[in-house]
């Protein structure tokens, strides 16, 4: 994870790896129950031209890191409303999802609800080179 797109981008350009942004929602799930606020401080803005992906729920477990996605990982992604690219659609459903997940539905853990975005560049290239279905 790099701070800035400025640093993602020259780093991708040396891997041939894919820029996307995440913004994490100021919440923890733990026991069904909404925890928060969590953050201290404040993330750089999501830049003009980027388009948001859709949301991922992860656990952070015993490594104390952002661990899996209940809902790639665990095979979950049938029971909430997710896209082509294995994203919860809406706000509203990654909370479902969330509160589902610490409930004890996945593995044991808080969850964490993540944004997931993408620039317009990135976005073009990868539909130029068929590796995406997204407009």
């Amino acid at each position: 994870m790099y701070s800035t797109p400025e640093e993602a981008e020259e780093a991708s350009e040396r891997s041939e790896s894919v820029v996307v942004g995440y913004r994490l929602l100021d919440e923890a799930w733990a026991d069904g129950e909404v925890r928060g606020p969590m953050i201290v401080g404040s993330a750089n803005p999501i830049p003009a031209g980027w388009q948001r992906l859709g949301f991922d729920i992860v656990g952070v477990g015993v490594t104390e890191q952002f661990e899996c996605s209940p809902v790639s990982c665990n095979g979950r992604s049938p029971d909430f409303a997710v896209n082509a690219d294995c994203l919860v659609e809406t706000e509203q459903e990654a909370r479902r999802a969330a509160r589902d997940f610490s409930e004890g539905n996945a593995e044991p853990g808080t969850y964490h609800i993540v944004e997931v975005w993408i620039s317009a560049d990135e976005q073009r290239a990868l539909r130029r080179d068929g590796d995406v279905g997204r407009p």
